[in-house]
């Protein structure tokens, strides 16, 4: 964990709810650490997976992610920009929503499915311009007809759209002590597609039978290329590179989300070759392989080992103030904070 930025947030943040207990250094060490680190100076950016605002939790219903949203935008270390994933009209109390819209002027919602009220928001104090959006497919390339291609998407995806994921690509400027910064920022989330591939591969009903099916799953996950995610992690590097118009990712770019594929599993670094895929040609911005899936108070939790599948990428010449995940309640996922140094220079 980042100490300095997590002493800031004990301070300035008394109404967050934590998930877990947050190891902590010495106050001295963290007063020093923190008296170095400015986060006005910088671009501070916010993900969460808030599947609904905390639909699946074990507990009742008690609005815990939304009051947090409305702690976190009402401190002194506010994003300046926010994503969040699987939100639905219901994600906020109304007042926590009336209170982000009006410090969020600039917004975006980008549904995973044009027939339902569902998929990525955006809320931003800067103003934006939005590439268009583009679904992310994730056939494999050697499906070249129509009817092979629907036959994979029906496997997988019960024919629905929901699983071809949106590429957002947006163009941000940031002004810093009256000079302007331009960020490209690509909020991303990508198809999990492993409850499917253990269904798809369990060939019996015994005990012995799903055991199996864990083990090839997992085995897939670490090292397989013969999965949707695998196809979707492929179209998404190559058209994010084809929308930025470089072969090399240009300086301010972010690339952040839930990926769905890990790079440590309970704290271990483990990265998977989807992961090193994702990360090759750019900058791993979280690099103390904290979990970010299951929470502890999630239904998940039961039945998930502790995973990163939330992650931040930069590109290698953009400087990183702060990245971590956040261990904080209300959904089966941690947020990410990340910030990015702003040079006024520029």
């Amino acid at each position: 964990m980042h100490f300095p930025i997590l002493f800031s947030l004990f301070l300035s943040w008394p109404n967050l709810t934590w998930d877990k207990s947050v190891p902590l250094a010495t106050t001295h060490q963290l007063q020093k650490e923190h008296s170095a680190f400015d986060a006005h100076s910088a671009l501070r950016i916010f993900w969460w997976n808030i599947h609904d605002g905390e639909a699946n939790l074990a507990l009742p219903r008690s609005y815990t992610l939304s009051k947090n949203v409305r702690a976190l935008i009402d401190s002194n270390l506010a994003p300046d920009f926010m994503a969040f994933a699987e939100y639905g009209e219901e994600a906020f109390q109304s007042t926590d929503l009336a209170q982000l819209n009006s410090l969020y002027p600039h917004q975006l919602f980008v549904r995973y499915d044009e027939k339902k009220d569902y998929g990525v928001m955006l809320y931003s104090k800067d103003a934006f311009e939005a590439q268009p959006i583009e679904p992310l497919d994730y056939t494999p390339s050697n499906l070249t007809t129509a009817s092979a291609q629907n036959a994979y998407r029906k496997k997988w995806c019960g024919g629905q759209n929901h699983c071809d994921r949106p590429l957002i690509i947006l163009k941000m400027k940031h002004l810093y002590e009256g000079k302007e910064q331009e960020f490209t920022l690509v909020p991303t989330h990508l198809f999990d597609c492993w409850r499917a591939f253990e269904k798809l591969h369990t060939r019996g009903t015994s005990k012995l039978d799903r055991l199996a099916a864990k083990e090839e799953t997992l085995r897939e996950i670490l090292t397989g290329t013969h999965n949707p995610l695998w196809f979707q992690i492929e179209n998404y590097k190559r058209k994010v590179r084809e929308k930025t118009a470089t072969p090399l990712f240009p300086a301010g770019m972010v690339l952040f989300g839930d990926f769905n594929t890990p790079n440590s599993f309970d704290h271990i670094y483990t990265p998977t070759l989807a992961f090193q895929t994702l990360e090759s040609g750019l900058k791993n911005a979280i690099t103390e392989n904290e979990p970010s899936f299951p929470s502890n108070d999630s239904v998940e939790a039961k039945h998930f080992l502790d995973a990163q599948i939330d992650h931040a990428f930069v590109s290698p010449n953009t400087p990183v103030g702060f990245a971590a995940v956040l261990p904080l309640a209300g959904s089966d996922h941690y947020p990410l904070y990340l910030t990015l140094p702003l040079t006024p220079s520029h």
